[in-house]
Protein backbone atom coordinates (compact mmCIF):
# COMPACT_ATOMS: atom_id res chain seq x y z
CA UNK A 1 0.00 0.00 0.00
CA UNK A 2 2.40 3.26 -0.90
CA UNK A 3 5.01 2.59 2.13
CA UNK A 4 2.40 3.53 4.86
CA UNK A 5 2.78 0.82 6.62
CA UNK A 6 -0.32 -0.50 5.79
CA UNK A 7 -2.77 2.03 6.85
CA UNK A 8 -5.79 2.94 4.54
CA UNK A 9 -6.51 6.07 2.91
CA UNK A 10 -8.84 6.62 5.83
CA UNK A 11 -6.81 5.63 8.55
CA UNK A 12 -3.97 8.30 7.61
CA UNK A 13 -6.91 10.79 7.26
CA UNK A 14 -8.23 9.97 10.55
CA UNK A 15 -4.26 10.16 12.06
CA UNK A 16 -4.17 13.75 10.07
CA UNK A 17 -6.93 15.33 11.55
CA UNK A 18 -5.85 13.89 15.47
CA UNK A 19 -2.55 15.18 15.16
CA UNK A 20 -4.15 18.65 13.64
CA UNK A 21 -6.77 18.65 17.11
CA UNK A 22 -4.34 17.99 19.38
CA UNK A 23 -1.88 20.83 18.14
CA UNK A 24 -4.65 23.05 17.94
CA UNK A 25 -5.64 21.93 21.54
CA UNK A 26 -2.27 22.53 22.76
CA UNK A 27 -1.92 25.89 21.45
CA UNK A 28 -5.23 26.93 22.83
CA UNK A 29 -4.27 25.89 26.21
CA UNK A 30 -1.10 27.73 25.58
CA UNK A 31 -3.20 30.77 24.63
CA UNK A 32 -5.18 30.56 28.01
CA UNK A 33 -1.99 30.12 30.10
CA UNK A 34 -0.15 33.49 28.43
CA UNK A 35 -3.72 34.79 28.47
CA UNK A 36 -4.22 33.85 32.40
CA UNK A 37 -0.73 34.87 33.29
CA UNK A 38 -0.88 38.74 30.99
CA UNK A 39 -4.30 40.25 32.90
CA UNK A 40 -2.52 39.80 35.98
CA UNK A 41 0.86 41.15 34.73
CA UNK A 42 -0.55 44.20 33.26
CA UNK A 43 -2.45 44.84 36.25
CA UNK A 44 0.28 45.02 38.43
CA UNK A 45 1.87 47.30 36.27
CA UNK A 46 -1.00 49.70 35.52
CA UNK A 47 -1.16 49.84 39.07
CA UNK A 48 2.02 51.43 39.94
CA UNK A 49 2.06 53.82 36.44
CA UNK A 50 3.77 57.17 36.84
CA UNK A 51 2.09 60.35 36.27
CA UNK A 52 3.54 62.36 33.22
CA UNK A 53 5.79 65.04 33.64
CA UNK A 54 4.77 68.50 33.12
CA UNK A 55 5.65 70.09 30.33
CA UNK A 56 6.07 73.96 30.70
CA UNK A 57 5.23 76.27 27.84
CA UNK A 58 7.84 78.22 26.26
CA UNK A 59 7.97 81.95 26.37
CA UNK A 60 8.79 84.10 22.91
CA UNK A 61 12.58 84.40 23.87
CA UNK A 62 12.70 80.20 23.95
CA UNK A 63 10.97 79.73 21.34
CA UNK A 64 12.83 81.79 19.09
CA UNK A 65 16.37 80.76 20.49
CA UNK A 66 15.29 77.13 19.29
CA UNK A 67 13.95 78.81 15.80
CA UNK A 68 17.54 80.02 15.37
CA UNK A 69 19.58 76.89 16.90
CA UNK A 70 17.77 74.69 14.10
CA UNK A 71 18.85 77.43 11.32
CA UNK A 72 21.96 77.27 12.57
CA UNK A 73 21.88 73.39 12.67
CA UNK A 74 20.49 73.86 8.78
CA UNK A 75 23.74 76.55 8.31
CA UNK A 76 26.09 73.94 9.51
CA UNK A 77 24.70 70.77 7.19
CA UNK A 78 25.50 73.50 4.11
CA UNK A 79 28.69 74.41 5.39
CA UNK A 80 29.51 70.62 4.99
CA UNK A 81 28.04 70.11 1.51
CA UNK A 82 30.02 72.66 0.12
CA UNK A 83 33.42 71.76 2.14
CA UNK A 84 32.77 67.99 1.02
CA UNK A 85 32.74 69.84 -3.08
CA UNK A 86 29.41 69.86 -3.29
CA UNK A 87 27.57 73.00 -5.82
CA UNK A 88 25.06 75.39 -3.49
CA UNK A 89 22.49 76.59 -5.46
CA UNK A 90 21.68 80.58 -4.95
CA UNK A 91 19.33 79.99 -2.20
CA UNK A 92 21.22 77.90 -0.09
CA UNK A 93 24.47 80.62 -0.65
CA UNK A 94 21.74 83.36 0.74
CA UNK A 95 21.43 81.35 3.89
CA UNK A 96 25.04 81.01 4.27
CA UNK A 97 25.31 84.77 4.03
CA UNK A 98 23.13 85.23 6.34
CA UNK A 99 25.28 83.34 9.03
CA UNK A 100 26.86 86.20 11.14
CA UNK A 101 23.29 87.94 11.63
CA UNK A 102 21.92 84.99 12.52
CA UNK A 103 24.65 84.20 15.10
CA UNK A 104 24.76 87.89 16.82
CA UNK A 105 20.41 87.46 17.05
CA UNK A 106 21.17 84.70 18.82
CA UNK A 107 23.83 85.75 21.19
CA UNK A 108 21.93 88.42 21.78
CA UNK A 109 18.99 87.15 22.88
CA UNK A 110 20.41 84.68 25.01
CA UNK A 111 22.90 87.38 26.57
CA UNK A 112 18.89 88.94 27.58
CA UNK A 113 17.59 85.57 28.30
CA UNK A 114 20.56 84.83 31.24
CA UNK A 115 19.91 88.49 32.69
Amino acid sequence: MGGHGGLSKKKLKENKKRKLAKSAEAKLAQEQRVGKALPQYNKHKTSQARPKPKVRALNDTEKRIRALNKKLRDLEALRQKEADGATLDEQQLRKLDGLSETLEELEALMTGAAQ
